[in-house]
């Protein structure tokens, strides 16, 4: 048994089991964590920080109107939009080890907190004129936005460890719900991560 005030450290990588099918482009993150032991045999307290970002999107659509509307003389408007979302955070919460002894320990766990979204777009229209923006419902040629955001967050998930004296591969699945459901499929988000602890 280990000194229960010495905790141990891990990091991992990894993406959202969505990835590929929804709307969004694909998202990766990053996980660290600070696990302490407690007296209760398989139990650990664990604070975790997590790092998400989410590819650029970017949509362009040509706008039908008449030729009277391009300016200059053969251009055509398009509606453009583009977007960028990252988020970080913290938690705290705990880990059991379902086995106890050997190299192998599956575990589960949860935890909660508060995450930062960090969501940037532009959209809008770009060229034409007034009729064109109207039909396109689009009143502003370009807004631009840059919000930032703090709500709470949850997670739930199981995983398993193996170890070799003193190192151990750890991968773990978990869901990640956050309060902001803005934050551009961010929440519900299903992390498969892999990584080390030491």
């Amino acid at each position: 048994v280990g000194n229960p005030l010495v905790p141990h450290v891990s990091a991992s990588a990894a993406l959202d089991l969505r990835n590929g099918q929804s709307r969004y482009p694909a998202m990766y993150l990053g996980f660290a964590n600070l696990e302490w032991s407690t007296h209760v045999p398989g139990l650990g307290i664990r604070v975790e920080g997590v790092y998400a970002r989410r590819g650029q999107e970017n949509r362009v659509y040509a706008v039908a109107c008449g030729s009277d509307c391009y300016n200059p003389p053969g251009s055509i408007p398009s509606v453009v939009y583009w977007s960028q979302t990252s988020a970080a955070g913290g938690f705290v919460g705990a880990a059991y080890d379902v086995l106890h002894g050997g190299a192998f320990r599956p575990h589960v766990m949860a935890s909660g907190g508060a995450v930062q979204t960090h969501d940037r777009s532009i959209r809008g229209l770009t060229g034409g004129c007034p009729t064109c923006a109207v039909s396109a419902g689009n009143t502003t040629p370009l807004l631009r936005t840059n919000e930032r955001t703090v709500s709470g967050a949850a997670e739930i998930g199981a995983g398993a460890a193996y170890s070799w004296r003193w190192i151990s591969v750890v991968a773990e699945a978990r869901y990640v719900a956050i309060a902001n459901g803005s934050a551009r499929g961010m929440n519900g988000a299903f992390p498969l991560s892999l990584g080390f602890r030491f």
